[in-house]
């Protein structure tokens, strides 16, 4: 994802980075018809907003 990317820059707005990358993982989650893979887009975007994920991992 470009969210990704978005984190290395040293001008970048790291925080909205992580609500885009939110912001996407949800929405590719809406359009996934498997639940194991709506599951995965799902959990992965609320960890990122709890914070429980290390910045390794954004």
């Amino acid at each position: 994802m470009v969210s990704d990317h978005l984190k290395w820059l040293k001008e970048g707005d790291c925080e909205r980075a992580r609500q885009v990358k939110i912001e996407a993982l949800r929405g590719l989650a809406v359009r996934e018809y498997n639940a194991p893979n709506r599951n995965y887009y799902l959990s992965y975007a609320n960890e990122l907003e709890s914070g429980k994920l290390s910045e390794v991992w954004f």
